[in-house]
């Protein structure tokens, strides 16, 4: 579970580290600048849709929103750890209004435009925001499953040991 998102995660970081300077140097009134933010911000959205597809533990995507979750026995008591699926596809983050489209003559038509600039920054500062949260909630459920995986090695070899 460790590493859960970090399957592409310093190509991830990278993308992410672009695009927050691309934010930075964001001028709405500026023609280039809002190109280079688009460009920046695609590049994101093809890195997260990458990620989402490729991620997975124990054959369950916990983040393409198309789950139930996971839920694992963590001690003698009865106790579990559940982990909640998340949705972190284009869409689940409300980004897909700011993907380049393509118009019936064939033109590609910039998702980030002078007009919706500004609140594309806003709302891509938020999805970080949320990105990161969830990676930090996955990271704790990993550290819970190595105590489910410590109780389950103990529990196996106290039982090997009642038959030996």
């Amino acid at each position: 579970m460790g590493g859960y998102i970090d399957a592409d995660a310093s190509d991830f970081q990278d993308t992410k580290n672009s695009l927050q300077q691309a934010i930075e140097a964001a001028d709405p009134d500026n023609a280039e600048s809002i190109k280079t933010l688009n460009n920046e911000f695609q590049s994101f959205l093809n890195s997260i849709t990458t990620i989402v597809n490729s991620s997975n533990f124990n054959g369950v995507n916990l983040i393409n929103g198309q789950g139930n979750g996971l839920s694992f026995l963590l001690d003698t008591d009865g106790d579990t750890i559940n982990i909640c699926e998340q949705d972190l596809t284009v869409e689940g983050l409300n980004l897909s209004q700011y993907l380049n489209w393509t118009d019936t003559d064939g033109n590609i038509i910039p998702g980030i435009t002078a007009s919706n600039a500004s609140q594309a920054i806003t709302d891509i500062q938020n999805v970080i925001k949320k990105i990161n949260k969830v990676s930090c909630s996955l990271e704790a459920s990993s550290h819970l499953l190595s105590d489910h995986e410590l109780f389950v090695d103990h529990d196996h070899q106290h039982i090997l040991d009642m038959f030996i």
